[in-house]
């Protein structure tokens, strides 16, 4: 088992239906290859943990290295785990409260923000990521403020 964690800036706008677009594309692909983690999405930013088997992750880190969508690419953390910080794949982002509640695999940034959050993952390293990358953003959504 294998972990890859890394940020990124985004090369252009993405609407809400970008991101759900987004999100199921990730959602299937991750499932088809058997990756779990988590992908966060806030001002422009890109934060992803993802975990599986090592060959998937190298082709799929190849993938996510030409995409477009993105780039400054700073990979984190890379290296072998003994078992997933996330036993499902998610994916994070700030939404205005006028939609409606977001699907299962989906979650409003303000649930990442507790320091006892389930989105952090299950190992002490990642929620370390999870917490820097947090502490980066300049404008955390409204409600989570308080």
């Amino acid at each position: 088992m294998y972990r890859v964690i890394y940020s990124s800036r985004a090369t252009r706008f993405f609407s809400h239906q970008g991101i759900e677009a987004l999100k199921v594309t990730c959602r299937r692909n991750n499932a088809e290859k058997g990756l779990t983690g988590i992908l966060v999405f806030h001002e422009g930013r890109f934060f992803q943990v993802l975990e599986g088997e090592d060959d998937v992750l190298l082709e799929m880190m190849q993938v996510i290295g030409k995409d477009q969508r993105h780039t400054a690419l700073q990979l984190s953390e890379h290296g072998v785990i003994e078992k997933r910080a996330f036993q499902t794949w998610r994916m994070g982002y700030d939404m205005p409260d006028t939609l409606p509640a977001p699907p299962a695999a989906t979650f409003q940034l303000r649930d990442l923000l507790p320091r006892d959050s389930r989105y952090r993952g299950h190992d002490p390293e990642v929620r370390n990521h999870v917490r820097h990358f947090l502490s980066s953003l300049r404008n955390l959504p409204q409600a989570a403020a308080g």
